[in-house]
């Protein structure tokens, strides 16, 4: 034990006092005990409590080893790049292996947060790596992970076919592993994202698995065994199309990234340097991380980052700092490329006659040009009589030959919408009426099934955003179902007419038939594939990220104007020249208040938005900077533990006296104000500020304020326990709110908050509460419907969940209140609830 206690000592010293504990070892989670031929075994009744003592000193001994030579490295005047690792057991495998992470802190400065057996969805919940990121200003990320993933934790068997001679090695993965790969590649695009948004100057290292040799293990070859698969290069040929799928998902979603590097592990091991049926041996390890050096090597010489300690035992963030120019962009900076379309009339000879006369439509190109220049792109404009068909395409293939991943392709059109017969019968709405939805160029429509087919030509990683100001611009880049008649219960009004850009039916009728051989024509060149299929991200050719900002719904129409279109005016007075900070559902959002009409409603289009994912980013940004922005929820310090299915009782609510109170202040458009928050809370003036960069319509900051029932009833138990919401866990009400605020917006009624933080012993505190609630992290709001009942407005936010896709997260039914949060998976209670079917 007196070694243990030596953070100093080698782990190879260690070593032989303990073996692998192969009964309570989890995949990529190796467990130990202590080795009966080296170490007297306790005896007694404390025997027990003394053997647990060691092994958990042991597990301590190998994380405080690894810190004290990471500060150590720091002391001694390190001048490499500051690393930080987070990862499974091939990061991490204590006292027996000299790991990846050992090799390589030979040479680097890496703290390590890896622990054996560490799941890819608890690395990314718990976000360890972006305050190490923060705290010691890093400049590096390696992560490994998905390997537990892969081999089900255990039950592989499950995901397998049972043996058949017939089955070639890939036909026994069935469907189900597929949906393993998904899961871990949405952890890694998750975290992939989280640093990119945070720490855009920090680069990461990731790696596939080489591929193992099954052997009788319990993680590959019983498994197998088990389905009757017994020839042992059978199991190999298998466990190798394993790891070549992951492999290769793990290149493409890389390559997506700029500033993420995949390094392929594959034949690096061989089949003879494996400890176990997961794991290398010691020289196996040694060669993946001169995989990894060569990779960090690249990176350095890159960059050139000396690190400056200036003072204390290794510095703080601020000194590290001081050799690096913070407009650092891992990947290298992106390039922005833009083509602005402008039409105030198109050619009579093609259009029958028809001119389509409009005002603003060059305005609005012009403006946009300004707006992406300043913004860094590239631009391009084509007003009315440039912008021909051939004109149009010819530039956007040009853009997709020079765009790189990482790069971004603004397109923004002012012009008239039209319809055309669907000729290559891709569509899967509209009723009888099969229509392609068109841009009205001067000399031709341009369909969207052709621009479709333009998004195609673009690299994998290529961020394209589309921002029509045009009629039935909805989902331009495609498409989009039709709208329902009506929305709980309320007719959609029929749009207005006057001074919109949309070519009259009469007039689209005539242009198509006149011009019919040109039309099919053109249509022999899109695809003959339904929409559904060509949406669906398995199966779409588009390997771009394409977002569409269009100016309103497919049925609407958007209006003209005398300065700019309505919807383009608006854009550029929420823009406010640079100064809006949320994301992009946040600034539709605001456009739409702008607007103020139901009869034209921007819509934000995300169905063909892959990786990377760029929704959550300040528009029109190139290269991410930190904003404000829903961010997954974050634990507070010390607040380590699942999360329960359900919220209990939840039984919190002010008293219905003030409710009504704040019902009639909202009907009379007053906002709450709590003058005990602004003027003894020190952080009101930045909470504000927070929470009105979020957009919101119908919800006032005052209002996530919130304290409780029990905190302000004197002489409960529970009063005064309660506080407001600490800085760290602000981003993790974002989204919820943005849920709430839509919700509100769509049932039309007033809506009043009332349970939103609590603090963990007030939490406590109140009676039949779920210890873990989403409350604690300030992920979760409790509130009613004005003239709603609180099951009824649970199933309609149910169906908006469920049905439409709204959000992801927590939905419970109470008699006198609803709950609803963001958690990152779906939960419905009570069960009598979640059972009963939607309407």
């Amino acid at each position: 034990m007196s070694k243990l206690s030596d953070i100093d000592a080698d782990e190879a010293e260690l070593s032989k006092y303990f073996v692998l504990d192969e009964e309570n070892s989890r995949p990529f989670a190796p467990q130990f005990k202590l080795n009966p031929d080296k170490v007297q075994i306790p005896r007694g009744t404390d025997a027990n409590v003394r053997s647990a003592a060691a092994l958990n000193g042991a597990n301590w001994f190998a994380r405080m080893n690894r810190r004290g030579k990471f500060f150590n490295k720091l002391r001694g005047g390190y001048s490499g790049p500051v690393i930080v690792s987070e990862g499974d057991s091939w990061f991490q495998y204590p006292l027996l292996l000299k790991d990846t992470i050992d090799w390589l802190m030979d040479d680097y400065a890496i703290l390590s947060l890896g622990a054996a057996g560490d799941l890819l969805q608890r690395m990314a919940d718990k976000q360890e790596y972006l305050g190490a990121l923060r705290e010691y200003n890093a400049d590096i990320l390696l992560l490994s992970g998905g390997g537990n993933d892969l081999v089900a934790g255990g039950a592989l068997a499950s995901y397998l076919e049972k043996y058949d001679p017939a089955l070639k090695p890939g036909d026994y993965l069935l469907p189900s592993f597929q949906a393993l790969l998904d899961g871990a590649l949405e952890q890694y695009e998750r975290m992939f994202n989280q640093v990119r948004q945070s720490f855009p100057h920090v680069s990461i290292l990731c790696h596939g698995y080489d591929y193992p040799v099954p052997n009788s293990d319990k993680w590959l070859g019983k498994p197998m065994e088990k389905r009757g698969i017994k020839d042992k290069a059978l199991q190999k040929a298998i466990a190798a199309t394993m790891m070549d799928r992951f492999n290769r998902r793990m290149r493409r979603l890389a390559k997506a990234m700029p500033h993420v590097t995949y390094i392929d592990c594959r034949e690096v091991v061989g089949d003879h340097r494996w400890h176990d049926g997961l794991h290398p041996t010691t020289d196996g390890f040694k060669d993946v991380a001169k995989k990894f050096k060569s990779e960090i090597k690249k990176l350095a010489n890159a960059r050139s980052l000396p690190v400056n300690l200036v003072s204390g035992p290794f510095g703080g963030p601020a000194q590290k700092s001081a050799g690096r120019d913070e407009a650092t962009i891992a990947g290298g900076p992106a390039k922005g490329y833009s083509l602005h379309l402008g039409l105030n009339l198109v050619d009579p000879a093609h259009y029958d006659g028809w001119d389509g006369a409009l005002n603003a439509c060059e305005a609005d190109a012009h403006a946009m040009e300004a707006l992406a220049a300043r913004q860094g792109f590239d631009t391009k404009t084509l007003l009315t009589r440039q912008a021909t068909r051939a004109a149009v395409v010819a530039e956007i293939e040009a853009i997709a030959d020079k765009c790189e991943p990482g790069d971004m392709f603004l397109f923004t059109v002012s012009a008239h919408g039209g319809r055309i017969p669907d000729f290559n019968q891709d569509e899967d709405h509209d009723g009888d009426e099969k229509m392609d939805e068109t841009i009205c160029l001067y000399d031709f429509q341009l369909a969207d099934d052709e621009l479709y087919m333009l998004w195609t030509r673009f690299e994998a990683g290529v961020r394209i955003l589309v921002v029509p100001d045009t009629c039935h611009s909805g989902s331009m880049v495609r498409a989009g179902p039709a709208m329902p008649p009506s929305l709980f219960g309320q007719a959609i009004p029929q749009p207005i007419r006057r001074h919109v850009r949309a070519m009259p039916n009469a007039v689209a009728d005539r242009v198509w038939r006149a011009n019919e051989d040109a039309y099919r024509k053109a249509s022999d060149s899109y695809s003959a594939l339904k929409e559904s299929v060509l949406m669906h991200p398995l199966s779409s050719p588009v390997r771009a990220s394409v977002l569409n900002l269009g100016a309103c719904k497919d049925e609407q129409y958007a209006q003209d104007g005398q300065n700019h279109g309505a919807f383009t005016g608006a854009l550029l007075e929420v823009w406010q020249g640079g100064a809006f900070n949320g994301d992009y559902r946040s600034f539709r959002d605001a456009i739409d208040a702008v607007i103020n009409s139901p009869d034209q409603t921007p819509q934000l289009f995300e169905r063909l938005v892959r990786s990377p994912n760029f929704v959550g980013d300040i528009p029109f940004t190139l290269n991410p900077v930190r904003k404000v922005r829903p961010q997954p929820a974050v634990l507070s310090a010390g607040f380590e533990t699942a999360f329960s299915d359900d919220e209990g009782e939840e039984n919190d609510s002010i008293p219905d006296s003030e409710v009504q109170a704040l019902f009639d202040r909202k009907n009379t458009n007053l906002r709450s104000r709590s003058a005990t928050a602004a003027l003894l809370w020190s952080d009101y003036s930045e909470f504000d500020a927070f929470i009105k960069g979020l957009g919101l319509r119908y919800f006032s900051t005052d209002e996530f304020l919130v304290l409780g029932g029990a905190h302000n009833s004197p002489g409960s138990p529970c009063a005064g326990k309660n506080a407001y919401p600490p800085r760290d866990l602000w981003n993790n009400i974002a989204e919820t709110a943005k849920v709430l605020d839509t919700f509100r917006h769509l049932v039309g009624k007033a809506i009043v908050i009332t349970n939103a933080y609590r603090t963990a012993a007030y939490n406590a505190c109140l009676p039949d509460t779920a210890a873990t609630s989403r409350h604690v992290v300030f992920n979760a709001l409790d509130f009613k419907v004005e003239n709603m009942a609180a099951p009824e407005a649970a199933m309609a936010l149910r169906v908006l969940r469920d049905r439409e896709g709204l959000f992801v997260g927590g939905i419970g039914r109470y008699n006198s209140f609803t709950h609803v949060d963001t958690r990152g998976s779906n939960a419905t209670w009570p069960s009598s609830f979640k059972a009963t079917p939607l309407p």
